[in-house]
């Protein structure tokens, strides 16, 4: 209400974070025992932000950049919808700009902040390389070009990128980064070999893990990028001990914390193995009935979860009234449960 805030926190160690006001970012750089004051005009936002006290100089760089890349595109699909030869010319531009800034920033500004500056053109060099990464799949989205594929020229940059190196994970550019990297590996591993694909019962996540066994010696990388996969298909695709990917997964990760959570994802989804005794619910209907599967048993019963805000969910209903409608009068139940945290919204959509 007086236009000020305040916000105090510890800190181990240097870190990035990133300041949100509704759909507006801006990113910032801390150091513990930094005292930094901000200023801005929320109705601008980016055009206003300025940084005073301790730790002003990087943060008043990190805006200076973001004002940069948003001048080289009003919109950053637009890129992405360029050919080959004219999106490298640009993102090539678009690094010896930002590259340039970065050094005329902190000219003759002392040693003080040399870590700080080698850290952000690593930064620098990782997010091109996450954007050229992601160039193929784009292009083929926005142009509607399902059959593209780069030039064999169009990867040499990866050649260049030191890809397995556990001291950068501290960055967020380089861990997003590699999990691009071998997510591209798997899908060519996967279209080159079709007969892969039949063979086993999960052939993205097999693939996934013989890339990054191949492709990655240093003990840190390799770990991390392990349990951030596993974790991922443990997670939401409900692997099961003896699944072909976790034999692999057991046989090479040492890391004792992640191998005690994945062993705790795998005991979640067993309570919904097939065989299992479904788990209870009992919700109210629109009129304020209970339902409950109790009632139903008997019965086979198929859930629907689905939300006001989510679009998929939304332009499936149509397709379920079909099929409820198809079998109507025989053994079995259609039951769509909302996880709207509103019941105004709920009660309005229904």
């Amino acid at each position: 209400s007086t236009g000020r805030f305040t916000i105090t926190f510890g800190l181990e160690k240097p870190t990035y974070a990133t300041l949100f006001h509704g759909r507006e970012i801006s990113q910032m750089f801390l150091f513990p025992g930094d005292d930094i004051y901000l200023t801005l005009d929320t109705k601008e936002f980016d055009e206003t932000i300025n940084y005073s006290g301790t730790g002003a100089l990087q943060n008043n760089y990190l805006a200076s950049k973001f004002l940069i890349i948003e001048k080289m595109t009003d919109d950053p699909r637009e890129a992405f919808k360029m050919e080959e030869e004219k999106f490298l010319m640009f993102m090539k531009k678009s690094q010896h700009v930002l590259m340039s800034h970065l050094d005329t920033f902190f000219l003759e500004k002392g040693e003080a902040y040399y870590e700080f500056v080698e850290m952000e053109k690593n930064r620098l060099v990782y997010e091109k390389a996450t954007e050229l990464l992601m160039y193929p799949s784009y292009y083929r989205y926005l142009k509607r070009d399902m059959e593209y594929e780069p030039s064999e020229e169009y990867y040499a940059f990866i050649d260049e990128l030191d890809l397995d190196n556990g001291k950068m994970l501290e960055l967020e550019e380089y861990r997003s980064l590699i999990r691009m990297y071998v997510s591209e590996k798997s899908r060519k591993m996967i279209k080159k070999d079709t007969a892969f694909q039949k063979k086993y019962d999960n052939p993205h996540s097999l693939a996934t893990m013989v890339i990054i066994l191949n492709e990655f010696k240093d003990e840190e990388v390799k770990n991390h990028l392990l349990k951030e996969y596993i974790l991922e298909f443990v997670n939401y695709r409900g692997l099961t001990r003896d699944d072909t990917v976790m034999a692999i997964f057991y046989a090479n990760c040492n890391d004792t914390i992640v191998i005690k959570k994945v062993e705790e994802g795998i005991k979640k989804w067993e309570k919904i193995a097939k065989g299992q005794p479904a788990p209870g619910f009992e919700y109210p209907d629109i009129n304020g009935n209970k339902v409950s599967l109790d009632d139903l048993k008997g019965k086979y019963v198929y859930i629907d979860v689905w939300a006001t805000w989510c679009g998929p969910c939304k332009a499936e209903i149509p397709h379920l009234k079909e099929l409820e409608k198809e079998m109507h009068g025989k053994n079995i139940v259609f039951v769509s449960v909302s996880v709207d945290d509103s019941k105004e919204d709920w009660e309005k959509m229904v």
